[in-house]
């Protein structure tokens, strides 16, 4: 059967590589091609490479007092973009592919929207509703699939991981059953170790740099209850066998886009890897092998961990390890500074074990960010306030998170776990207050205090800026740039938090 598997494109303020990366994507398609089937990927938000500026949906007007038009290291977001085609073009690109079965893969719950669009607009293609089945899965639509089945230009969705759910249903079988009513087809397992299928997509690069991501196991039994690992991918951890892995990592060096001239930065996008430390530097050394094996510089391949860099798992000699390996950045999660609020999100909290490992990578000009989460339940001023000053006093970036929920979290659960708001308000761009203990004028002040703080700690930047910084010190609230380059004052501003944080900094660049 010819198969068309889409991620569809995406609107937001900003995009990441690993946004980009469809992973599930190219599982659903190396599934189904050992199956037989003749599978086409079209990864929309790659297509066309620049991203178009469109309107400010309506359900984020709450934004608008805080979007400006501005510039500079204290702005906030200001445009609105989408990332790929168009519904109407989507529908004719993938018909153009003449496909018996169209599966659309969604990769988080808050881009749902586009789903509806994407399917509504194949069905209109043809003018017949039946003539392409139009199935719906991926994670974004597996914590909430109920969603999904009441929209009726999808046929059939499908909820848990393809490994699962094409192994124990052949499409002949789905689609029979779609056509016989049925509406949503739940996996009732995960999958194991050696059902997994090893992943290396190419996510961007330019003529001397190439981009990848990579997953080399699924599951965390933290139970963090802030992240969504645990609702798509289980509490057990799976790992890839190694030389399975290994493979994919020689066929990733075969593919057109890495020629031998080329740097390759592979960002693991793993959210538990140093659970089993001699697997994951197993694999380091392996891939680093291979990489020379193949007639290639030893110094143009990198490494970099989105997610799974857990700081209190680390030791030095591990680090150290990572760093002569070709980690190019480290990035770490505190989740917050307030240990009773981390008691509650079963969260650990050592900064004096952090702060060894910032002071290592600051002694190798290593960079590293750390994140928070601001906006969790029970947040409040002074305990954002006490993340922005630990942050601030240790040797790294401030990295900022406001929250948002995924169906099936705590306090996210039921029939409309989203309390009557659409998908598109969970983005974590929307700086909503959806635990109700920040306003989002207070997440929106905590995010330009973040990159306030950033700039202090930017021996260059604060040198070019210093007109701006004393400018805000001495009023004591927010200024930030218009397209002109003219300080203007933040109109809409927490002033209480930003007398907290300001009066607390001691202006000191401490990286």
């Amino acid at each position: 059967m010819k198969v068309v598997v889409v991620q569809p494109s995406l609107e937001d303020f900003y995009t990441t590589p690993h946004r980009l990366s469809a992973m599930g994507g190219f599982s659903i398609k190396a599934l189904l091609e050992k199956q037989g089937h003749s599978v086409t990927l079209l990864n929309f938000p790659l297509i066309p490479k620049k991203p178009r500026r469109k309107p400010l949906p309506e359900w984020a007007g709450h934004l608008t007092p805080h979007l400006l038009e501005e510039k500079g290291p204290v702005s906030y977001f200001s445009r609105w973009y989408r990332w790929g085609a168009e519904p109407e073009e989507a529908a004719r690109l993938i018909h153009d592919e003449n496909p018996g079965l169209i599966l659309i893969s969604l990769f988080a719950h808050a881009y749902g929207e586009e789903v509806f669009s994407l399917a509504r607009a194949c069905k209109a293609f043809t003018g017949d509703k039946d003539s392409v089945p139009v199935f719906a899965g991926g994670a974004g639509v597996t914590v909430r699939p109920e969603l999904f089945t009441v929209d009726p230009h999808i046929d059939l969705v499908l909820a848990g991981e393809g490994e699962v759910l094409f192994k124990d249903y052949s499409l002949a079988e789905l689609i029979l059953m779609a056509g016989k009513g049925k509406r949503l087809i739940r996996a009732d397992r995960y999958c194991s170790s050696d059902e997994m299928v090893p992943l290396f997509s190419v996510t961007g690069g330019g003529k001397t740099h190439v981009q990848a991501a990579s997953l080399l196991s699924r599951g965390c039994p933290r139970g963090c209850r802030f992240c969504s690992n645990r609702l798509t991918q289980g509490e057990r951890v799976r790992r890839l066998d190694e030389e399975t892995v290994l493979e994919g990592f020689e066929c990733l060096l075969r593919s057109p886009q890495l020629g031998r001239e080329k740097k390759l930065t592979l960002d693991l996008e793993d959210d538990n890897l140093l659970m089993n430390k001699q697997y994951f530097l197993r694999l380091l050394r392996e891939f680093r092998k291979r990489w020379v094996s193949d007639g290639r510089p030893e110094e143009n391949l990198f490494f970099t961990a989105e997610n799974g860099m857990d700081y209190e798992l680390l030791t030095r000699e591990i680090l150290e390890e990572l760093v002569s390996s070709g980690f190019r950045q480290f990035n770490f999660s505190l989740a917050s500074a307030d240990k009773k609020l981390l008691a509650r999100e079963n969260r650990f909290f050592h900064p004096g074990k952090l702060g060894e490992h910032l002071d290592y990578l600051k002694q190798g000009s290593i960079p590293s960010v750390t994140y928070f989460i601001c906006g969790l339940e029970g947040d409040s001023r002074e305990s954002a306030a006490e993340a922005l000053f630990l942050l601030d006093s240790l040797p790294t970036r401030l990295g900022i998170s406001l929250f948002y929920p995924v169906p099936g979290l705590e306090g996210f659960t039921g029939t409309d776990p989203l309390k009557g708001n659409p998908p598109g308000l969970a983005r974590g761009s929307m700086a909503y207050p959806w635990n109700g203990s920040l306003s989002t004028l207070t997440l929106v002040t905590a995010f330009r205090l973040s990159r306030f703080i950033n700039l202090l700690k930017d021996e260059r930047a604060f040198r070019d800026h210093g007109d701006l910084i004393d400018l805000i010190r001495r009023e004591n609230r927010l200024y930030t740039y218009d397209l002109q380059g003219k300080k203007i004052p933040v109109p809409e501003q927490d002033g209480e938090l930003v007398s907290l944080v300001l009066g607390s900094l001691t202006y000191q660049r401490s990286c």
